[in-house]
């Protein structure tokens, strides 16, 4: 019976790695997780701004608020403030029913099992895609494979992402708080189009301050940049001979 185990074990291993085969770095590890969920944020991304308006959208709105607010809750039990303390049970309680209600809600939504390749690595990726269309459906082009997007590929999408505590990684522009966005740096990634950017930050009170002490240091930094570029002067030539020994 143990040899058998072994064997089994041994060709689901050899399965796995025919169909995906293991980074052997960690650069190629870190490589493909981010691959995987930029698809994630991205395929979420097209399909909120192509549908914002309907029932769908705003079904999904609500799972990803509350996927936000069970993370932040999930948070405070791993650093704890002291004033919660004395009603941690109560917190950790309503924390394990709301959590198993969303699960519920979750579960009105059918996938099944599928694969998807990557040309350019010849890998296959495991995944889910819905069982049946649900909510508005469009088509993306994502990595030069044409996929269908429905209400609950984004719920899925989602779900990847607060997996890998990377829900940020979805967002509304700062400016518009219409479209939304990959966001890849928290810090930087706040707006879907330059023109938002312009517009956010020329309302901002401070703009035009900050804008002048910007382009006065820029033309500082032209000078020097010139000033260390200048040619020398001209070294004083000495004559090879000394004028003594004549």
């Amino acid at each position: 019976m143990a040899t058998r185990n072994a064997v089994t074990e041994t060709r689901k291993r050899k399965f796995v790695d025919a169909i995906a085969p293991r980074p052997r770095t960690q650069t190629e590890y870190k490589r493909r997780v981010q691959f995987i969920t930029n698809s994630s944020a991205f395929l979420a991304k097209e399909w909120l701004n192509a549908t914002e308006g309907t029932p769908a959208y705003g079904r999904v709105l609500k799972v990803l608020h509350e996927l936000r607010n069970l993370g932040e809750t999930l948070d405070t039990f791993r650093k704890p403030r002291p004033g919660l303390l004395a009603e941690w049970d109560e917190i950790r309680d309503r924390f394990r029913r709301r959590h198993n209600a969303f699960n519920e809600f979750l579960s009105r939504y059918a996938y099944v099992p599928a694969l998807h390749y990557r040309l350019e690595t010849g890998t296959w990726h495991f995944g889910t895609v819905s069982a049946r269309r649900r909510g508005s459906v469009i088509k993306v082009n994502d990595s030069g494979l044409t996929i269908t997007i429905d209400e609950a590929t984004v719920i899925a999408a989602l779900l990847r992402l607060a997996a890998s505590r990377e829900l940020y990684k979805v967002r509304l522009c700062e400016n518009c708080r219409k479209r939304w966005l990959v966001c890849n740096r928290p810090t930087l990634d706040k707006f879907h189009s330059q023109k938002c950017r312009e517009n956010f930050y020329a309302k901002s009170r401070d703009y035009h301050d900050r804008k002048a002490a910007n382009q006065q240091a820029y033309r500082e930094r032209l000078k020097r940049r010139a000033r260390a570029e200048r040619p020398k002067c001209a070294m004083t030539l000495q004559p090879p001979w000394n004028e003594q020994s004549r």
